[in-house]
């Protein structure tokens, strides 16, 4: 077993414990790290982060020239949103030390986010990424779906790139899953924009892809303005989507 499936498996491990038992917080001994329901006093740390971490390591961010500053605003939304719904999750070292953190809330509140002036809304150098994000869920149907409403949307995972290598985005995105079965829902999905990310969550249990854009033939206003990126791998954006029945009542 090659290192990366080792972390995986210890990963998983340590989210069955917190699903099984009802966790609200989970300790990981093998990377030091403290997982735990996002707080208000949060948001601020927890936004600046994924600014900082999409402005540095998201590809199409750096393309378009995406500050932390120009982000920060978008992240601040988001992750209140999420620690209002009670879907916010965040991971801290030994001494309290926030490194990572990542947000859900309802699919019908994300496909809204799509649905505005994206240029007033996120300003011009955001706008054709979140242009993607609008194509995806527009060839998402939600009436494929029993009920809708019970559909969740993971966003925003991220943490510092010097605890990179601990398993921090794996945990947090697994732990939100388990917070999302026992509140009944049925379906999580997620967007994928790392080719890597996404390899890994097709072969996933669980993940089917339901929609994808092609970076090379993706245009924003008559521009294909992330072709560049095609020729370093990066072939598609996509948007994966998850079904597991809730064991838990609400």
């Amino acid at each position: 077993m090659t290192g990366y499936q080792d972390n995986v498996q210890w990963s998983l491990s340590l989210a069955k414990k917190f699903h099984d038992e009802n966790l609200t917080e989970i300790y990981d001994p093998k990377n030091d790290i403290k997982y735990q329901m996002m707080k208000p006093w949060d948001i601020q740390q927890a936004a600046e982060i994924m600014s900082q971490a999409y402005s540095q390591d998201n590809m199409f961010f750096k393309l378009m020239g995406v500050s932390k500053a120009d982000y920060l605003p978008s992240a601040l939304l988001s992750y209140k949103q999420a620690m209002e719904d009670n879907m916010g999750m965040v991971a801290k070292t030994r001494d309290g030390v926030l490194v990572g953190a990542s947000g859900a809330y309802l699919v019908d509140t994300a496909i809204a986010e799509v649905k505005v002036n994206l240029e007033e809304y996120y300003g011009k150098k955001v706008a054709p990424i979140m242009d993607m994000s609008r194509i995806l869920f527009q060839n998402f149907s939600v009436k494929d779906y029993d009920d809708p409403s019970r559909i969740i949307y993971i966003d925003d995972t991220c943490a510092l790139s010097q605890y990179r290598g601990k398993g921090i985005s794996l945990m947090l995105s697994l732990l939100l899953q388990s917070i999302c079965q026992r509140r009944s829902f049925t379906h999580v999905c997620s967007i994928a924009y790392h080719p890597a990310l996404a390899r890994n969550v097709e072969h996933m249990p669980g993940w089917k892809k339901i929609s994808s854009v092609n970076v090379n033939n993706y245009s924003y206003r008559n521009e294909k303005i992330f072709a560049p990126l095609y020729n370093q791998g990066y072939r598609d954006v996509t948007l994966f989507i998850k079904k597991f029945i809730p064991r838990y009542p609400n």
